[in-house]
């Protein structure tokens, strides 16, 4: 029977071909390791308490010679696998039938047919959830949850249905959204077709504002939105266009809520009115100097920072100004590492210190304030940085790129070697990475070596696939932040490398977002 208090359940998948009912030598070596794992687990699930659970698949299941060996570990049910037909109903304890307690077809139909015609047998009214192997298609994830939730649920409302995955965490979370409502992966509700080129900022915790181009002609437009609550119904509020000769490189908030609208040659200054309507407040050229921006933030009210090329070749140069103020460079990168320049770029600033992120098309890099080299990260196309300060006090930083790595995938799951964070990152194109974390994380990141990685200082992962990202954090209290982009959606044919396959969404702005927990 599963545990309340349980804290780990480990699934043994045994795929040795060997027959461990046929007394061969190579059988009895066999169960002689298994029975030297299970003495060592059984060791460790009693220094548990409960909390540890064991639970045998593949070739290890109790059938035949293994009905009674390996007690108390419970088995998985699966169609035609090493599991006999008469166990989808009886649990006759002498054959081994009762230790079949989990339902688990793989994600196939021939599999669930026989069993949904079968109303689920015993397992409707068993006491473990029923699990799907490991599905990887949001469309094929989205079916399953509503074939339970309109199915074997509501014959029991108590019965659960796990997902046995090798996508990434956050890329479970942003495909099951419209089912779990606790991260978003929708359309934005704006009446624009053919949308590209997408920067989001926030307004506050709930406003937010995107702007983006429409069409062949590349019209810009902007929207601005509202969330009912964090990941909860996003509603439009206002749309409009920029002005003909502004096609924003940046769009940039500071503290007293201005949104500016950064250009080649000059910034928009507007103030958003109740209604969310945007309403101009200032038009200004660039000063000399500071034309074709590669990035812009906010210092204070009134005062930008824009990211430029540096007058050293391979430099990067963050210079301020404001309206009353001359230009005034506050800092000058050490020289980019690539044959090729950087093609995209982003930046925060901390407590005066500065963190860039710029790639060659293919390459993602950092430079740090302090740190006097650059830093791969990984690979990455298209970057976008956000920035939150917590209501703990702590800053947290979220990247998203395009042009990812998925390390967890089912084949780099499943392979012997190389290690899964020992991979070397290739680029895939349609690929939506996420790294997150504190300030002083990225600081103590930049100091060590090795890339970002699910196995790294900082959180690492696939969420979601498209391009050209533009992030955002928003602070949901208690040591808690949403990391959001938005993003152009996949089409049909992208390309995923087979490590997940989102629903296609082709020429529309997509929101996606999930929660990341830094309180423990």
């Amino acid at each position: 029977t599963a545990s309340p208090s349980l804290a780990l359940r480990v699934a043994l998948c045994f795929k040795s071909t060997v027959d461990p009912c046929s007394s061969s030598e190579t059988a009895v070596a066999w169960l002689s390791g298994v029975d030297r794992l299970y003495a060592k687990a059984e060791k460790l699930r009693h220094e548990m308490h409960g909390r540890l659970e064991f639970v045998l698949d593949g070739n290890a299941k109790p059938r035949s010679c293994l009905a009674n060996r390996w007690r108390p570990w419970n088995s998985t049910w699966i169609p035609m696998d090493n599991s006999p037909a008469q166990a989808l109903f009886s649990n006759d304890r002498s054959k081994g039938y009762d230790r079949f307690a989990i339902l688990n077809p793989a994600d196939k139909a021939s599999e669930w047919l026989p069993v949904r015609l079968a109303h689920y047998g015993k397992f409707l009214y068993g006491s473990y959830p029923i699990q799907l192997w490991e599905p990887d298609s949001q469309e094929s994830i989205e079916r399953y949850a509503a074939e339970f939730l309109t199915g074997p649920h509501v014959s029991n409302p108590a019965l659960g249905f796990d997902f046995a995955i090798n996508i990434d965490p956050m890329m479970w979370r942003v495909f099951t959204a419209g089912q779990t409502q606790t991260a978003w992966n929708f359309p934005l509700p704006i009446d624009a077709k053919h949308a590209s080129r997408p920067k989001v900022a926030m307004l506050n915790s709930r406003d937010f504002v995107v702007s983006y181009s429409i069409g062949r002609a590349g019209v810009s437009m902007w929207s601005t939105l509202r969330a009912e609550a964090p990941f909860g119904r996003v509603s439009p509020l206002k749309t409009g266009s920029s002005s003909p000769s502004m096609a924003p490189l940046a769009v940039v908030v500071d503290d007293s809520a201005a949104v500016y609208f950064v250009g080649a040659s000059h910034f928009e200054a507007f103030k958003m009115l109740s209604d969310g309507s945007l309403s101009l407040i200032l038009n200004e050229s660039l000063p000399a100097g500071l034309h074709d921006p590669m990035a812009a933030r906010s210092c204070r009210p009134g005062v930008l920072a824009l990211l430029l090329p540096g007058s050293r070749i391979g430099t990067l140069e963050i210079k301020q100004f404001g309206t009353s103020m001359a230009p005034q460079t506050l800092w000058v990168t050490p020289q980019f590492p690539s044959d090729k320049p950087p093609a995209k770029v982003d930046f925060v600033r901390v407590d005066g210190r500065f963190l860039v992120v710029a790639s060659n098309g293919t390459h993602a890099h950092a430079a740090f304030t302090g740190v006097s080299s650059w830093k791969l990260l990984g690979v990455g196309a298209h970057v976008s940085l956000g920035l939150v300060a917590t209501s703990g006090g702590e800053a947290t930083v979220g990247l998203a790129t395009d042009g990812g790595f998925c390390y967890n995938s089912h084949v780099h799951n499943t392979q012997e070697r190389p290690k899964l964070c020992d991979l070397a990152p290739t680029p895939c194109r349609a690929a939506l990475d996420y790294t997150v974390g504190t300030f002083t994380q990225w600081a103590a990141f930049m100091e060590e070596p090795g890339l970002a990685t699910p196995c790294s200082r900082l959180m690492h992962g696939t969420y979601d696939f498209g391009s050209t990202p533009s992030s955002a954090l928003i602070d949901l209290s208690g040591g808690r932040v949403a990391f959001l982009t938005v993003h152009g959606g996949a089409s049909g044919g992208a390309e995923t490398c087979s490590c997940g396959s989102p629903k296609p969404r082709p020429g529309q702005l997509v929101l996606s977002g999930f929660p990341v927990d830094f309180s423990t």
